[in-house]
């Protein structure tokens, strides 16, 4: 199966449990047809080039996630019409990677290659299962930095608020 790398930005508005969910249908639809998912990244919020619109919106920022991942044309099209009718997606992009990407990308593309011996279940389990570890580290990163942000306004808004009403009794 060639190697793809999908990339497809979320609304900055839409929520961590909300992009979760976004994130774990794709997930489905490559596990569904077959395929193998090397890499899973959310790269968090960030400023897009220009603005984009989508959905009678516009978006000037977007949530950017990755994903390298092994699959048939068949799974592609699945896959982008599934896209294409997801409200959060604005903008999404395939790029099929040459072979020699593959180890540049993916160590584990090197190491333990299949003998026929271990149980191809067991394998593709235990890659799912480390994916979604690595996307629930991820999230909960991603939700202690809005904690964090979110801390600081706070503070900044009641020092704020304490300073204009010395002003005012003075």
């Amino acid at each position: 199966m060639p190697l793809y790398e999908l990339i497809y930005f979320v609304s900055s508005r839409a929520t961590l449990p909300t992009v979760a969910q976004c994130m774990r249908s794709k997930a489905e639809i490559v596990f569904k047809h077959g395929g193998v998912i090397r890499r899973y990244e959310n790269m968090g919020i960030l400023p897009l080039a220009y603005p984009m619109y989508r959905h009678r919106e516009k978006h000037f920022k977007g949530r950017w996630v990755t994903m390298l991942f092994d699959g048939s044309n068949r799974l592609l099209s699945e896959l982008n019409q599934h896209i294409g009718e997801d409200k959060d997606v604005f903008r999404w992009v395939f790029y099929k990677q040459k072979v020699m990407t593959m180890d540049k990308h993916d160590s584990t593309a090197t190491e333990g290659t299949f003998t026929g011996e271990e149980n191809v279940e067991e394998r593709v389990q235990k890659e799912q299962q480390d994916m979604l570890r690595s996307f629930i580290r991820q999230t909960a990163y991603d939700k202690q930095e809005y904690m964090r942000k979110l801390n600081e306004a706070n503070q900044q808004q009641e020092e704020k608020v304490t300073n204009e009403s010395e002003k005012i009794l003075n």
